[in-house]
């Protein structure tokens, strides 16, 4: 307020000769200048000054207050009904140079027409002006502005949605009003500019007086709440739309209404609502002949199915959508329906088919330009590439998710693409960064992702402790987020989840308890038809075979495994597979199936199973009697065991143990040295637990932990491989 005072005193000074300006020496006071007789408020000084104006122009400045703090002549002259050329000549004279009431801005073109600005010279002349209006007056100048600014330009136009809503708002015509302030909405939401979005939609639904107008604003902005990850926002509105069509005979309304509320239920993972729901609506859009909407319905039944792990009905339900979505002309629907068979696609083991899906729907909505769509697509193929071991285009494809995501503020979509980036980075042995993506993605999925992000979030982050051989930490993770699994009832999850735990039991010396959770896992995976959990489940009963000295069962269960991911197309697991049949060979005395599972390991160039496949062709070369190849192959492993370079590296003990045995074999003199490390690497892994009880069997209940520590320096031998 000082500032405005400030402002218009110091021109009514001017006006009346209380300061004068000198060269040199700028304002100074003037001879008529009497300090008692200055205005005491700011208001008598703006009414003062526009007291001395001619009726048509205080007027003019009346209609363009109403039309805000900056005002355009045309508009001003449309509500006026004055010629134009007059006005700009009395706003850029008077108004401007002598009563300085007002400033030229600017002229610019909209559609080939000029638009002529100006501004109040202080906002406080304008709400002067608004001030001194009556309600019925302000009325009509509000739609009489409101009119001239649609004719001026357009009922479409970005810059004057807003100001219309309110214009026709304040005139009392709240159709208009809520038309403008509908259409300002949808802008802010395709432009991701949630906040905005959310603040037009809401004033539209003060202004909706019809039910179907309330509907229909609703629905827009749950879909901005489920894009910013509001689910108790996006709630609250679907429970006041079910009230609203609870006593409406409007079959579609219902009908538009139980399917949101099974999208909802297919976001917050309650998947067997989601699935009654959506089916519901599918029976009530076909009976309508509704084929767009049948579309939909049949889309997201077949998410809530895939959800289910029900992927035999989700696929036929998915192809359905697809093909009423293709008929009705829908391509956005079409391009959800394709990424859908995608994941029924990739979960089930067919790789190409996902990702041709994947493509034909990245493809759409790059070319319709549908941001969300474009993020999803990326995520789809980032994890599809995860699964067919190409690990640097999934990279690239989940980062430039991610930063898409961020840039639109999709912060559920945001959430998805960085747990996944975590896990490639994790894969790619860039583990630190990974779980920092991984922390922070957990962060965002609690708040914005739902029981189903968060639940695999967590795991992610234990696997990626997992391969830091923070076995407490892994478990503690993996644990919370089974529980989470179940009480959600996300099957695949968990089967995940039970073969890691078993991972983890074996490698702590938990045999029995690590042998009930492969068995579980597999079980469940043969139940849902989930090839990837049934590899890993069969991979870990292998390793429990070898321990328990049963190799030929071992090689049994370690083949099945290899030719699924034959099957799948997974060498990231297959080499896995073959590193056990390698062993469970070696064990049984066939040397050339060894060497020739060891040879296909490090053929698939899995880094992290490098060394154990290499020691174990050493291993082979010394059981032949070939001390010359074994030397050489253990020549390339040494090194690195004695400084630890072994990223990635799982059952890294073990591996210490079966190098020295390999070095004793040979008379190696360095057997003492990589026994040292590698139980110096053992006690540090098991400083890590805080339950004395872990701990002992952490160090005494897994035969390569036994083989370190009864090893002394003082004895030359050591533990055979």
């Amino acid at each position: 307020m000082y500032g405005a005072e400030t402002y218009l005193r110091a021109h009514d000074l001017q006006d009346h000769g209380g300061i004068v300006w000198h060269d040199g020496q700028g304002w100074t006071a003037g001879d008529g200048l009497d300090w008692d007789e200055l205005p005491a408020r700011v208001e008598g000084v703006i009414g003062q000054r526009l007291a001395r104006l001619p009726e048509a122009l205080h007027r003019s400045l009346t209609i363009a207050a109403v039309e805000g703090e900056t005002f355009t002549a045309e508009v001003v002259a449309r509500a006026q009904q004055v010629d134009l050329r007059d006005l700009v000549r009395d706003l850029s004279g008077a108004l401007t140079r002598r009563h300085r009431l007002v400033v030229a801005t600017g002229v610019e073109r909209v559609d080939g027409q000029r638009l002529s600005r100006y501004r109040f010279s202080h906002v406080t002349v304008q709400h002067y002006l608004l001030q001194h209006l009556d309600e019925v007056e302000a009325g009509f100048l509000h739609e009489d502005v409101g009119l001239a600014v649609e004719e001026l330009y357009g009922a479409d136009n970005a810059e004057t949605l807003d100001p219309l809503a309110r214009h026709f708002h304040l005139a009392g015509v709240p159709d208009k009003a809520m038309l403008y302030a509908e259409r300002a909405g949808d802008r802010a939401a395709a432009a991701f500019a949630n906040e905005d979005a959310l603040r037009h939609y809401g004033r539209a639904l003060e202004w909706a007086l019809e039910d179907p107008d309330r509907i229909r604003l609703l629905t827009a902005r749950v879909g901005v709440h489920v894009l910013a990850g509001d689910v108790e926002a996006a709630e609250q509105d679907i429970v006041s739309l079910e009230e609203i069509v609870s006593s409406s005979q409007d079959r579609a309304a219902r009908a538009s209404v139980l399917l949101l509320r099974a999208k909802h239920g297919d976001h917050t993972a309650d998947y067997a609502r989601a699935a009654d729901d959506a089916r519901a609506a599918a029976t009530a859009y076909e009976g309508m002949g509704d084929a767009a909407g049948e579309a939909r319905a049949r889309v997201v039944l077949g998410e809530a199915l895939t959800g289910r792990q029900d992927y035999a009905e989700a696929r036929a339900e998915l192809d359905r959508g697809l093909e009423l979505a293709r008929g009705a002309g829908e391509s956005a629907l079409e391009a959800k329906a394709l990424a859908g068979l995608g994941i029924v696609a990739d979960l089930t083991g067919d790789r190409a088919t996902g990702r041709r899906c994947f493509e034909e729907s990245l493809a759409i909505e790059q070319r319709d330009n549908r941001t969300s769509g474009v993020v999803t697509g990326l995520i789809h193929l980032g994890v599809n590439s995860w699964r067919s071991s190409d690990l640097v285009d999934g990279t690239e494809r989940l980062q430039e998710a991610l930063d898409l995501a961020q840039r639109i503020g999709a912060r559920r979509l945001a959430g998805r693409a960085q747990a996944n980036l975590g896990l490639l980075l994790s894969s790619r042995l860039q583990v630190e960064e990974g779980r920092r993506h991984l922390e922070e993605a957990l962060v965002l999925n609690r708040e914005v992702g739902g029981p189903y992000a968060v639940s695999r979030t967590i795991g992610l982050l234990g696997h990626a402790d997992r391969i830091l051989a923070n076995y407490p930490s892994s478990e503690a993770l993996e644990r919370e987020a089974l529980e989470i699994d179940r009480e959600v009832g996300d099957r695949q999850d968990e089967g995940f989840r039970l073969a890691n735990l078993g991972e983890l039991a074996r490698a702590t010396g938990r045999i029995a308890e690590a042998q009930e959770l492969f068995a579980q896992a597999l079980a469940l995976a043969e139940d849902i038809g989930d090839p990837d959990v049934e590899v890993l489940a069969r991979i870990g009963l292998a390793c429990v075979r070898l321990d328990q000295d049963l190799p030929a069962e071992a090689l049994v269960f370690a083949t099945q495994a290899h030719e699924e991911c034959v099957r799948l197309g997974d060498p990231r697991a297959d080499a896995e597979a073959q590193l056990v049949m390698g062993h469970a060979a070696l064990v049984l005395g066939d040397l050339d199936g060894a060497a020739e599972h060891y040879a296909d390991v490090l053929a698939l160039d899995r880094q992290v199973i490098y060394p154990a496949a290499t020691v174990g062709l050493a291993e082979v070369a010394v059981a032949r009697g070939a001390t010359d190849e074994g030397r050489q192959q253990i020549e390339q492993v040494v090194p690195r065991l004695l400084v630890r370079d072994l990223p990635g590296v799982v059952d890294v003990p073990e591996l210490y143990v079966r190098a020295a045995g390999v070095l004793r074999a040979l008379g190696d003199p360095r057997v003492g040295r990589v026994l040292a490390v590698g139980r110096e690497t053992l006690m540090e892994q098991a400083d890590l637990f805080t339950d004395p009880d872990r701990r002992r069997r952490f160090l005494e209940g897994v035969r390569p932990h036994v083989d370190l520590l009864r090893w002394s320096s003082s004895d030359a031998s050591a533990p055979a491989g």
